[in-house]
């Protein structure tokens, strides 16, 4: 894909809708202290390019794209020739309209599995197309414009999405246990503040802890793994942006016991989180 030298930007005032499309300078000046408020796909055109992403780095490489979910933490490292699409939940919402484009739990807020995705080169070819086609539509001014730009975001999203799952699939034997993760990790993005046990998400989608434990096995994780994870990435991102104490902290993700947080956290984190946050904002 070819690297976009300015940027293109679409407002529905009626909604507050928005849709960006451009390159590094879009996330050059982002510093990993200040949560997303938007949907993020960027894109490699040319040389690797260094983020951190909740603290985490990654580097992503020619041919490849990651997908970034609001929430996350992001800080732009290093880089150049990125297409970078960045739009608003009024202009679309991930999950409202999961049931149209599956990529929720996959594509986005999948916590425990962030990586970037390689684009064979007929991915590249046909993204290339979507792209080209969404530049040419930023020229359009008609009242078609709003519903246009998403029919080409979606179908941007649903094939990543299809790539992801195409490579899951290759690596598993049933497809269905590719869409229980799906809703496991979506269910758990909306619950894991109030519900710590597996029992509920697994009575939440008709399965037994047992099923779920046996089925996750195949993805080198477990239900309890997922939940822990996603506390403890929470906590991570509220020390590195919030003034909050470790008493509010726990009281927020659900805790009524800071000292049960604090176990988790260091089980999971390898640190303390007085030593995260010290060592956080280290100089």
């Amino acid at each position: 894909m070819n690297n976009i030298n300015t940027v293109e930007s679409f407002n529905n005032t009626s909604t507050k809708g928005n849709l960006i499309v451009g390159n590094e300078a879009l996330i050059r000046n982002y510093d990993n202290t200040i949560p997303l408020k938007n949907i993020h796909l960027i894109f490699s055109a040319d040389k690797p390019t260094n983020l951190i992403v909740d603290n985490i780095p990654i580097s992503i490489k020619n041919g490849e794209v990651i997908a970034l979910s609001t929430g996350q933490l992001l800080e732009y490292v290093s880089g150049s020739n990125l297409i970078v699409y960045r739009f608003n939940k009024e202009f679309y919402c991930i999950q409202d309209h999961d049931h149209e484009v599956s990529c929720a739990g996959t594509l986005f807020y999948n916590h425990f599995d962030l990586k970037s995705i390689q684009l064979s080169d007929r991915y590249i070819t046909y993204f290339q197309q979507i792209h080209e086609n969404i530049l040419e539509e930023f020229k359009n001014t008609d009242s078609l414009n709003n519903e246009m730009l998403k029919v080409l975001v979606k179908q941007l999203i649903i094939s990543l999405t299809r790539l992801i799952k195409a490579q899951q699939i290759s690596k598993l034997p049933e497809n269905s246990q590719n869409e229980l993760l799906r809703q496991y990790n979506l269910l758990v993005e909306k619950k894991f503040r109030e519900n710590h046990q597996v029992k509920f998400y697994a009575e939440a989608l008709f399965k037994s802890p047992k099923t779920l434990s046996n089925t996750f096995k195949n993805f080198n994780t477990s239900p309890l793994q997922i939940i822990h994870h996603r506390i403890a990435l929470e906590a991570k991102r509220l020390l590195s942006y919030s003034e909050k104490s470790f008493k509010e902290i726990a009281f927020d993700l659900g805790f009524k016991d800071p000292s049960h947080l604090s176990r988790l956290f260091k089980k999971e984190v390898g640190t303390s989180m007085l030593e995260f946050k010290k060592n956080r904002f280290k100089k």
